[in-house]
């Protein structure tokens, strides 16, 4: 994995890149990009349903199917 995190003249992030790449197959490469802005400015947060939050995942229910985990 390569990241990189720029910052402000404020010292703030203002942006992080990541890249990621499988090294021995060369196959698997995704990079993401996030900026950070508004610093210091009002935010309103609620807190989610309880019927959407769990501490448990359910494979039936999950958006990103896993592959199962190999035999140790």
């Amino acid at each position: 994995m390569n990241w990189t995190l720029a910052v402000g003249s404020s010292g703030l992030p203002v942006k992080l890149t990541t890249r990621l790449e499988n090294k021995k197959t060369g196959v698997s490469k995704t990079a993401m990009e996030m900026r950070y802005t508004k610093w210091g400015a009002k935010v309103s947060i609620e807190a989610p349903a309880a019927s959407t939050v769990t501490t448990k995942l359910d494979p039936e229910k999950a958006a990103l199917q896993l592959p199962p985990a190999p035999k140790r």
